[in-house]
């Protein structure tokens, strides 16, 4: 599962019986489940702040890197760490779409906030983005390719580094819940309480929806395994579900990630001032390092292949399909291989995620699970087209049944009755 992101407009990736490869980048970490309600045994072992690429739009008075504080576990997180051989400074978490913020020793939330221009609104129990008195660093921050990221153990004692670019941790709080006239943008590290929490003494830290915007997790019950990696930005491309009844998962290039975030942030120039009064400065960044010139005359040569393609659609559509009958399907007149298939890709929006099972095979194929309705076509008998066998009898209606269908002014076709 990638939950994406509803303000980017990402759709989320939910399939069940194997995974959508595109949406995990570089190594996709393996974890053990607990013997006790098949919670991931994921070991959180550092956050850090950095930037992809471009200058840093945080304050140049500090070095960019880890805020993390083993001193601030608690001692029945020390505990479980014990208890699941897990490394030491290390903090046992559950990513979890069940919860919405990222739950965080307090000293740990703090020491990213240092970095931010947030304030902690004691109401809210959230850090609020200080658009009022910073607004020129706050946008700074949140269009730059800035990121927070989480370091966890897996099964291997390898790291798995996920990151959480800063543009999907600029939220909305409504008005309702503030108690303003206006909605409020809020970072999502809430300062984890152990008195203040519903959850047993005991469970891992949750890491909530904040989270899962850029992180693919997936689950495999009959292996007892959890696997989690880098998901992929807005621009993901076309979903491709594959089986993953295996030990490991592939994925896509990490570089991807980048890639995939590209056009949605604004690199900063490393000259730019990172003062509190500063402004940025966007600087482009090509995507392969091609001029401006090679630019324009690939747009060039794809508006001439598209009117080539166009021209050369239409006359092979009215020469193949002009001496069609005037009662064929709306779907054949259309020629939409889509409906057929299932719907558009992914990104195009108009279309109908493939069901997850369909009904014209037997053979179980991982599918994305269709959202609201299957596009799928009944494969039951129609009752227009069966043939009955007449007897060598009279059937036909008594004339009391007759008549009353007529003084009903029934016209609708008749079901066959049953031949005893």
């Amino acid at each position: 599962m990638h939950l994406g992101s509803n303000l980017l407009k990402q759709d989320i990736s939910v399939s069940f019986g194997g995974y959508a490869k595109n949406r995990a980048l570089g190594k996709v970490g393996a974890f053990r489940l607990s013997p006790y309600g098949a919670l991931p045994l994921a070991f959180l072992i550092d956050i850090a702040l950095g930037v992809e690429y471009g200058g840093s739009p945080f304050p140049s008075d500090r070095q960019l890197g880890s805020v993390w504080d083993a001193n601030n576990i608690t001692g029945n997180q020390k505990d479980m760490i014990k208890q699941y051989n897990g490394p030491s400074g290390s903090l046992l978490v559950n990513p979890d779409s069940a919860f919405p913020y990222l739950y965080l020793p307090p000293r740990v939330c703090a020491a990213a906030a240092e970095y931010l221009p947030v304030y902690f609104h004691n109401d809210l129990g959230l850090y609020v983005w200080n658009e009022t008195g910073e607004a020129v660093r706050v946008h700074r921050i949140v269009n730059s390719p800035a990121y927070m990221s989480f370091v966890f153990s897996d099964i291997s004692a390898e790291n798995v580094t996920i990151k959480i670019p800063f543009k999907l941790l600029y939220l909305n709080v409504s008005p309702q819940r503030n108690g303003s006239s206006a909605d409020t943008r809020y970072w999502p590290c809430k300062p984890w309480n152990e008195e203040e929490t519903t959850l047993e003494s005991g469970f891992p830290i949750p890491l909530g929806r904040a989270f899962l915007q850029g992180a693919f997790i997936g689950y495999n019950y009959d292996r007892k395994r959890f696997y989690m990696a880098q998901a992929p930005g807005p621009d993901v491309g076309q979903q491709v579900t594959v089986d993953d009844d295996a030990e490991t998962l592939g994925s896509h290039p990490a570089h991807y990630f980048a890639d995939t975030w590209r056009g949605w942030w604004t690199a900063l120039d490393n000259t730019t001032s990172n003062d509190v009064n500063g402004s940025a400065s966007p600087v482009d960044v090509p995507t392969d390092g091609s001029t401006l010139s090679g630019i324009i005359a690939g747009i060039v040569v794809g508006v001439v292949a598209l009117i080539g393609g166009a021209i050369g659609g239409g006359w092979w559509y009215f020469r193949g399909h002009r001496r069609q009958e005037k009662g064929q399907s709306a779907a054949a007149q259309s020629g939409d291989e889509y409906q057929a298939l299932g719907g558009k890709p992914e990104l195009d929006g108009d279309g109908i995620p493939i069901a997850e099972l369909h009904p014209e095979t037997t053979k179980r194929e991982p599918q994305v699970l269709a959202e609201l309705h299957s596009p799928s076509s009944r494969d039951e008998l129609e009752v227009e087209s069966m043939v009955y066998e007449m007897p060598a009898g009279d059937v036909s209606p008594k004339p009391t049944e007759q008549q009353t269908s007529h003084e009903k002014g029934d016209q609708s076709p008749q079901k066959p009755r049953d031949i005893e």
